[in-house]
């Protein structure tokens, strides 16, 4: 959290609209993986996951992605 005195500081709060479509994109988020999970493998899964690293590694959104992880990422 930045300073209090910090004039960058911006403090957002969500309406009740917003509430609504976060509350619909968590069920649809929910829905997709819950497909996911089912139609592959773990195994398939961890594969997929491997290329898409491939694919975003070193450009803007795989360092994105590297940043919010807990766990750093090596592709092999």
């Amino acid at each position: 959290m930045p300073a209090l005195n910090d004039r960058r500081r911006v403090i957002l709060s969500q309406t009740d609209a917003g509430r609504e479509k976060e509350a619909h994109i968590q069920h649809v988020e929910t829905t997709l993986h819950g497909f996911i999970e089912q139609s592959l493998a773990a195994a398939d899964i961890e594969g997929v996951k491997t290329a898409l690293r491939k694919f975003i590694s070193g450009r803007p959104a795989g360092i994105a992605v590297d940043r919010r992880s807990d766990v750093p990422h090596e592709i092999p």
